[in-house]
């Protein structure tokens, strides 16, 4: 009775470490941190909400020269909103009221002499606060950023890749036959499968020996 018991307990053994061999992968998978969660929804962020309205105007630069948009939206409809720019340098003229979705817009013509530098935009209504949002101006011939963009990337004309003969690569489609594609490439197994096929392989090996030698004994 001592012997089978501790036969059973050799098995139990057995089995959690197989068990312990299988999920150790699963359990020290990687998981996305949240900083990086909240970098990219900081980075998402084209509109600014205020306490009586929502703003939009871009990435808050502008060139001299160029025209503002400007977004309200959020406002109750048909109430009436003024803006200037450079603390009363620019008066926006003729702002429409809002419609009934309570969206409203405007343009701000920035002249091509108008100072370089951050200038507060001023949005104000007779029942709240004013709404001020820095904006920057830069010189005319200045390249503006747009956020929701790729930076381009500059090509050196002197450092173009020479194609040497031999070296040439074939056109998609012209694989050789029987050769297979991209799309025919199986995916890698996962490694986590690998050790589950494994553990149970290392659990049947076992527990067929544990039987074997408990039929001995008792034969």
């Amino acid at each position: 009775m001592t012997r089978f018991a501790l036969r059973r307990r050799s098995l139990a053994a057995v089995l959690g470490l197989s068990a312990a061999l299988v999920l150790a992968p699963v359990a020290t998978a990687p998981a996305a941190s949240a900083t990086e969660v909240s970098t990219v929804s900081s980075v998402i962020k084209p509109t600014e909400v205020y306490d009586w309205a929502e703003v939009y105007f871009g990435n808050g630069e502008i060139a001299q020269g160029q025209t503002l948009q400007v977004t309200v939206s959020d406002l109750l409809t048909g109430r009436v909103i003024t803006a200037t720019l450079g603390d009363g340098a620019i008066v926006v003229p003729d702002i429409p009221a809002a419609d009934h979705y309570g969206d409203t817009g405007f343009a701000v013509v920035i002249p091509a002499d108008f100072p370089v530098g951050v200038h507060n935009l001023t949005i104000a209504t007779n029942e709240f606060e004013p709404i001020v949002i820095p904006i920057t101006v830069i010189a005319g011939d200045a390249p503006i950023v747009d956020p929701t963009q790729p930076a381009p990337t500059a090509t050196n004309p002197g450092t173009e890749q020479q194609t040497l003969p031999g070296d040439e690569t074939e056109p998609a489609g012209s694989a050789t036959p029987g050769t297979p594609g991209a799309s025919q490439i199986e995916p890698p197994v996962p490694v986590t499968a690998v050790y589950g096929v494994l553990g149970g392989i290392v659990v049947i090996i076992i527990v067929t020996a544990i039987v074997r030698r408990a039929r001995k004994d008792a034969a």
